[in-house]
């Protein structure tokens, strides 16, 4: 499942994300080869609740489809 249709199922759950090519983020992405990626910004503002709600709607979508074993894993420090 591609990054654009992750972030369209999210939307139509009321969760806003974005997502990122390698075209658009070339010292990131390209350089890591990764094509794209979701973005979610959380910030101090939200909830505990949001956040679960995040993570339980990217469960039912990674459900679907196996992670790929090159697939960049967040930081210790962000998953804290």
């Amino acid at each position: 499942i591609g990054a654009a249709e992750i972030v369209h199922e999210l939307r139509a759950k009321r969760i806003n994300t974005s997502f990122a090519t390698a075209e658009s983020a070339q010292f990131d992405l390209g350089l890591r080869g990764v094509p794209e990626v979701v973005r979610a910004s959380v910030h101090y503002f939200n909830t505990d609740e949001e956040i679960d709600r995040l993570i339980d709607a990217l469960d039912t979508v990674g459900a679907r489809k196996s992670r790929p074993r090159n697939a960049v894993r967040a930081s210790p420090t962000l998953a804290e």
